[in-house]
């Protein structure tokens, strides 16, 4: 679903996603680095919004160490390097350095949040139900236009 979604960024409107992802999740580095690939592949189009190229340098300057720009390997029209995506790490919710900035704020630029949620114990739905459903209603969440939770699906 996420790539699916990210595919947008060919559209001038793609701002701001955020995906959700259980903490521990086995395939997390593997499915980190299937989403870099598809953002690199992806056709780079230029910031659409006044000040959109701030607003993704701030973000990438806030997140340092933990906001990766994924070079893009072609460029529509007048984009360059610096219309690239950003992925920025928020961490672990609940956990010492979390950081919500980037879920509290309409960006609309290109960046990616991505947030890791803590107590996933292999039941799926108690944990769509009792973590997931309750994060994304909450305020940590309020700036972003669209989120996607991803979970392992479960063996039984």
């Amino acid at each position: 679903m996420a790539l699916q979604q990210m595919s947008l960024r060919n559209s001038p409107f793609l701002f701001y996603l955020s995906v959700t992802l259980p903490f521990l999740f086995i395939l997390l580095f593997q499915f980190l680095s299937l989403l870099k690939t598809a953002l690199a592949n992806q056709p780079t189009v230029p910031l659409y919004y006044t000040g959109a190229a701030a607003r993704r340098d701030n973000a990438i300057t806030r997140y340092r160490s933990k906001a990766t720009v994924i070079k893009g390997t072609s460029y529509i029209g007048d984009a360059n390097e610096a219309d690239d995506v950003a992925l920025v790490d928020c961490g672990t919710f609940g956990e010492p350095g979390f950081d919500s900035k980037m879920l509290c704020e309409e960006a609309f630029t290109a960046v990616l949040a991505v947030v890791e949620l803590p107590g996933f114990d292999g039941d799926v739905g108690k944990y769509m139900v009792e973590t997931c459903v309750p994060f994304c209603n909450r305020e940590q969440i309020c700036g972003s236009l669209g989120c996607t939770v991803l979970i392992q699906a479960s063996d039984g």
